[in-house]
């Protein structure tokens, strides 16, 4: 079943604060935001950890602060043992084989170009234990025909750079996460509507 994620661009550790006022079904915590994310103490989310998304964005990958990789790494393996979601990139994974992804998301981001089919197969071949594959696209010739594909296989998808409209399609399509933004101006993507405005137009086709 589709799931809602309120993507937050978590500035100051007390924006954490405003996940228990936020109506979704997960808020994704983009830590990459922090001027210093190793500040970031895991037990802060102890009380709230079945609620939200950890992710530590790479710059290659739509990330504001490159991180040191040893404290990323480190991080999602206590994260793991806490049990506690996150969205961890195919790219770092295949550099950081420590690092445990069965149970989790596991995500790629294009944004300049419109992968192909087998491009994409081959890069997620090795993660069929992750929780969720997710694909996010620039929104180019070809981009729905691609996504469209990945829904079908189980993926959540996001086209970035098209009507926002278009993220809540391919929820309808199957797509298993539609990520959405807390408000106008703290999107942490292209293509990000506002969070209540997509559970309205979610409610009104009968789907939430």
């Amino acid at each position: 079943m589709m799931k809602l994620v309120v993507a937050l661009p978590v500035k100051n550790l007390e924006d954490i604060k405003l996940v228990p006022t936020i109506d979704s079904d997960f808020v994704e915590l983009r830590l990459d935001y922090l001027k210093r994310p190793e500040d970031f103490d895991p037990s802060i989310i102890e009380d709230i950890k079945d609620r939200v998304i950890i992710t530590v964005r790479d710059p290659n990958e739509g990330g504001v602060k490159k991180v040191d990789e040893d404290w990323k790494a480190s991080l999602y393996k206590k994260l793991y043992d806490m049990g506690v979601l996150y969205d961890v990139e195919v790219r770092f994974l295949k550099k950081r084989k420590d690092v445990p992804f069965e149970r989790k998301i596991v995500s790629a981001h294009f944004f300049d170009r419109v992968p192909s089919i087998k491009e994409v197969e081959e890069i997620f071949k090795d993660f069929q234990g992750a929780w969720v594959n997710k694909l996010a696209v620039i929104a180019k010739d070809g981009y729905k025909e691609l996504l469209a594909h990945f829904t079908r296989k189980g993926f959540a998808v996001m086209p970035m750079g098209s009507d926002p409209i278009e993220r809540i399609a391919f929820a309808i399509l199957g797509s298993e996460l539609i990520y959405t933004s807390l408000d106008e101006g703290l999107e942490t993507a292209p293509g990000q509507m506002n969070y209540k405005k997509v559970k309205e137009i979610l409610s009104c086709l009968g789907l939430r």
